[in-house]
């Protein structure tokens, strides 16, 4: 008898798809403060028309180049199809800084990981959006929230608000009672964590939302509030809700950056910084006379509000989906101006025992602390001198001084630059 053996090789470099994915891995809250107790959660889901047996997971925390093993997880069976959300521990953050929360899962069809770099801050700010926003990282609250999106947003550490009409109510309804809306108010679906009221404005119609906004408070002190608002009676306003959003649309106002300035000194007059997320409009609708906002213009914006007015507790942006690369574009410069160290500094030309010497204080206005901080010295655009400042915290500044010497006669060009090692961002570098 011949017995016939087929032997079937793979092709090379042909990789063989492992049964399971990790299809999410969150951080809960989403943007946890320093010394806030966090969730680790994630989504397993077995692709596969066969159940996987015998799981290990490992659970890693990385910051630079220390990293740590938090926590082994064994799981007896998924099933074919099946899809899991897990938690995978809590744990509290005793630095601010940027950490990869890595998983690991190891199978005896193989090995898979999956990462995700989060922040610890050092103060709570918030990212908050009219739209639902799809496929950012760092937004905290939406005041547009969908029944159906709800659960996801709190699964993921976010805070999930429902529209309620606020001015616009007694368009539809003048006879209507202030009770009539409190309790328009007060029906929304299991989970939400409060409302987004669409618009405050001064007025007969804004009286009436004023009283119902004490009036709603009251009866319901642990729902949330965040009033869109077109602007007066802040004074009156502030103690009764969570997020105040002033309606800062400079893509209606010809893109001038005087309208957002003199918001922020009424900001900071009032002391309002902690409740205040400054609305942004960066929605392009023509027919309504919007200019379309260039990334250049929206930097400019963000810039301004970090640089004057930096303990503000964040920003809304009106309205998600109108113009996709300035959605992303917000989600960028979010992280790069209210969660990174950010370095703002003033620097001089003096005499010190007769010679020149440039006297700079730089300071880390950012929300986590700075590391490995360089001061560089440019004479006629060369680079002549390199001063280590070393960390700065978050409020820290340091003064440091950086002799000038060997210049001709005639007319030189001096510049100072600060640069870090790690992520960071410097106001006005030129």
């Amino acid at each position: 008898m011949i017995l016939l053996i087929a032997l079937i090789f793979a092709p090379l470099g042909v990789q063989f798809a492992h049964p399971l994915k990790i299809e999410k891995i969150a951080v809960n809250p989403v943007l946890p403060c320093r010394g806030e107790k966090m969730i680790f959660r994630a989504i397993l889901h077995n692709e596969t028309s066969s159940p996987v047996r015998d799981i290990t997971l490992s659970l890693y925390l990385k910051k630079g180049r220390k990293e740590t093993k938090l926590r082994e997880i064994k799981i007896s069976e998924l099933k074919s199809g099946e899809r899991k959300r897990l938690e995978l521990g809590e744990w509290t953050g005793k630095e601010s800084g940027l950490y990869d929360l890595v998983l690991s899962i190891d199978t005896k069809e193989g090995k898979i990981s999956k990462a995700l770099r989060f922040a610890i801050v050092e103060k709570k700010v918030d990212f908050a959006w009219y739209g639902t926003p799809k496929g950012l990282r760092w937004p905290t609250i939406c005041t547009t929230t969908k029944e159906d999106e709800i659960d996801e947003w709190l699964w993921e550490g976010r805070v999930p608000l429902v529209f309620k009409p606020g001015v616009c109510f007694w368009e539809k309804h003048p006879t209507a009672k202030i009770e009539e809306q409190v309790s328009c108010w007060a029906n929304i679906p299991n989970g939400a964590e409060g409302i987004g009221i669409d618009e405050y404005g001064a007025g007969k119609a804004g009286e009436k939302v004023k009283e119902a906004i004490r009036m709603f408070k009251l009866k319901n002190p642990i729902l949330k509030i965040a009033l869109w608002t077109t602007g007066g009676d802040e004074e009156e306003l502030i103690q009764w809700v969570d997020y105040l959003l002033p309606e800062l649309y400079l893509n209606y106002h010809g893109m001038h950056l005087g309208i957002l300035k003199e918001a922020l000194e009424r900001i900071k007059k009032g002391k309002w910084e902690r409740k205040v997320l400054l609305g942004l409009g960066i929605n392009h609708e023509p027919e309504h006379g919007t200019l379309l906002t260039t990334p250049e213009e929206l930097e400019a914006q963000f810039r301004l509000i970090k640089s004057f007015c930096p303990d503000i507790r964040g920003v809304a942006v009106f309205y998600f989906g109108s113009v996709g690369k300035l959605d992303k574009l917000c989600d960028e410069l979010f992280y790069r101006y209210f969660i990174l160290p950010v370095y703002k500094y003033d620097w001089e030309i003096r005499k010190e025992g007769g010679n020149l010497a440039i006297k700079s204080v730089v300071k880390n206005i950012g929300n986590m602390d700075g590391e490995d901080i360089t001061g560089f010295l440019y004479l006629d655009e060369k680079r002549e001198k390199r001063v280590p400042i070393g960390k700065l915290r978050a409020g820290q500044e340091k003064i440091f001084s950086i002799p000038i010497s060997g210049l001709k006669k005639g007319f030189h060009t001096v510049r100072l630059k600060i640069a870090s090692q790690g992520e960071g961002t410097v106001l006005d570098n030129e």
